[in-house]
C-alpha cells in the first residue's frame, strides 16, 4: 500500500463527439422540409373554395 499518497480527481469530459449528432439533426430537418413542401405545393395549386370543400 502507498500511504500518504492522495488520489487526484480527474476531469471527466464528454464521451460523445459534438459533431456526431449534427448529421442526424440535418437529416431530420431535410426530411421535415421535404415532407412539408409537397403538400404545400399541392394546396397552392387549388382554388381556396375547392380546398375548403375537400377538407370536409
Amino acid at each position: 500500500m502507498h500511504r500518504g499518497r492522495c488520489l487526484r480527481p480527474t476531469a471527466v469530459g464528454p464521451v460523445l463527439d459534438p459533431a456526431i449528432p449534427l448529421p442526424g439533426v440535418a437529416a431530420g430537418a431535410l426530411t421535415g422540409l421535404v415532407s412539408a413542401t409537397y403538400p404545400a405545393l399541392r394546396a397552392a395549386r387549388l382554388e381556396p373554395v375547392d380546398a375548403l370543400r375537400a377538407g370536409t
